[in-house]
This record gives structure tokens, C-alpha cells and sequence, in this order.
């Protein structure tokens, strides 16, 4: 349903949040079931919390992940305010996301912090991109609805339509 911008805005940065955190932290246990819990620090997973928060926002504010996941929803004819017309709304928006928030993140810690070569941040990317997008998915399906909820009661931005919500 159509939101003003700051309602949008507000919105992708409370649903990013949980997003980021659980990106966050797959990636961290995945790279500790690799055997490399030498690899974990504190700081490193701060460093990325921002940087995958801060892409999730520009994706959520200039790519209509959105959009598609509505139009993927009505064609599979789901009933909006439904929990199915919710789970399909989700699944081209989270594989948005996913695809390229496990990508960036891949080249941005193999290749930019760890120097390594881009066929490294290829192959992490690719080990990791299923169960990242299984998490995500997980979390933006409980987070949708209070993100969506608490940005529109900041923003007084009433919904005019249904109950459909949206990442």
C-alpha cells in the first residue's frame, strides 16, 4: 500500500536492522563451522553490521523490491492480507536483498579488507548465499509488520487500502 516517503524511509531503516544482524550473524557462524573461529572479532562484525545496514538501506529506498513482490504475489493469485500473499511478497524482495547483500559483503570482506582474490569472494558467496536467504527470510517475515506499523505511526501515515504489508 502506498506510503509517503518518510514513512518509507522510516520503514527500510527499522525492517533493516533485524535484517543486517542476521546477516550478520550467519556469517559469523558460517565462517565459524568453516573452522575459522580465529577469524571472529567483535570489531570486524560491527564493521560489517554498518556497512550491510547501510547497502540494505539504499536497496530498500532505490530498488522496487517491492513491486516485485506484489506482482509476483497477484500473478500466483494470493489473496492480499493474507499470510500467503505476505510469504510470496517476500520471496522476490529477500532474494533482492539476499543476493545482493551476500555478494557485496563476500567482495567487501575477501577482497577489500582481506585482499584476497575476487574467485574467493565468488566461492563464499555461493557457500553462503542458501542459508543467508533462509535466515533473512525468516526475520523480514516477523520484522515486516512492526517495522511497517511503527514507521507509520511516526509518520501519522495512515494505510488507505487492505492489509497488505511490504517490505
Amino acid at each position: 500500500m502506498p506510503m509517503k516517503t518518510s514513512t518509507k524511509l522510516l520503514d527500510v531503516m527499522f525492517l533493516n536492522l533485524p535484517i543486517a544482524v542476521a546477516l550478520c550473524i550467519v556469517a559469523q557462524l558460517l565462517t565459524i563451522a568453516q573452522g575459522q573461529l580465529k577469524a571472529f572479532s567483535w570489531q570486524m562484525f560491527g564493521i560489517n553490521f554498518v556497512v550491510a545496514y547501510i547497502i540494505a538501506c539504499i536497496i530498500g529506498m532505490t530498488i522496487p523490491c517491492v513491486k516485485w513482490g506484489v506482482n509476483f504475489a497477484m500473478k500466483s493469485k494470493a489473496q492480499p492480507g493474507t499470510f500467503k500473499f505476505g510469504a510470496l511478497v517476500n520471496i522476490p524482495i529477500n532474494t533482492t536483498y539476499s543476493v545482493l547483500l551476500c555478494f557485496i559483503m563476500s567482495v567487501f570482506n575477501v577482497c577489500i579488507l582481506g585482499k584476497g582474490p575476487f574467485i574467493g569472494a565468488l566461492i563464499g558467496f555461493l557457500m553462503d548465499i542458501i542459508p543467508i536467504w533462509i535466515a533473512c527470510y525468516i526475520v523480514s517475515m516477523i520484522f515486516v509488520q512492526p517495522a511497517e506499523k511503527l514507521a507509520r505511526s511516526i509518520t501519522h501515515d495512515c494505510p488507505t487500502q487492505g492489509q497488505h504489508t511490504a517490505a
